[in-house]
């Protein structure tokens, strides 16, 4: 029986403790010269800040708790922002991008 008991595997959706759940990102929008974007849970959120033709900046910012996390926006004018979230177990959001107006 015991070697029969090894062989058993359950779904890891079963196994308490195991995060499998990934962060949602929402309310991507700029707030004077700041990007901020909404997080639901604890994770590291990486920006790319990209001006049209040029070269895109990579910002990261840390949310130690579920709710807005924002980072400065170097330059003003229309930028494209892709805001992507990664949690501490490695589950990745969908990336959010959108085109926005810095002033």
């Amino acid at each position: 029986v015991p070697a029969q008991a090894a062989q058993i595997r359950l779904p890891c959706a079963r196994i308490p403790g195991i995060d499998l759940v990934a962060p949602r990102l929402s309310r991507l929008r700029t707030a004077g010269n700041r990007v901020q974007v909404r997080v639901s849970e604890p994770a590291t959120v990486r920006f790319t800040i990209r001006r049209s033709g040029r070269a895109a900046r990579r910002v990261t910012a840390i949310a130690t708790r579920a709710g807005t996390v924002s980072v400065r926006a170097e330059r003003t004018g229309r930028l494209s922002v892709t805001a992507i979230a990664t949690d501490r177990a490695g589950n990745r959001s969908r990336a959010l991008t959108r085109t926005l107006t810095v002033v």
